[in-house]
């Protein structure tokens, strides 16, 4: 049941493409299912979609990782993701923590084709 209101909450949100990979035309949404945490797993489902016809795509070069921007304006990778496509073409990815004490913000990137989608983390203490 859940896994079906996800889906159609998922759904009902493309239709605005919240997030764009301008130059593939495509679009991204993500949904936390638990999370995000400071310090502990969190996970998200994704999907990346076509802008035009707003079907579901799977972008074999797609990449999948977190970014933490910091205050002083530098900025790095942080731990990695482990992220999938389903049967149903939504990402299920498992960020193994984001570390809440730094100065800055994490993000989450979907890159394809040296083009960068950055969605920004809100940590849920």
């Amino acid at each position: 049941m859940i896994k079906t209101l996800i889906t159609l909450l998922m759904t009902a949100s493309i239709v605005a493409c919240p997030y764009q990979i301008e130059s593939q035309n495509l679009c991204v949404d993500l949904e936390w299912t638990n999370g995000p945490f400071d310090g502990k797993p969190s996970t998200f489902e994704a999907v990346v979609f076509d802008k035009d016809s707003l079907e579901r795509v799977t972008p074999q070069d797609l990449k999948v990782y977190v970014w933490m921007m910091m205050a002083n304006g530098h900025q790095h990778g942080g731990p990695a993701i482990n992220w999938s496509f389903n049967e149903e073409s939504i990402i299920n990815g498992n960020a193994k923590f984001f570390m809440g004490h730094m100065k800055g913000y994490w993000q989450v990137r979907f890159e394809l084709d040296g083009d960068i989608t950055a969605i920004d983390v809100e940590l849920k203490k």
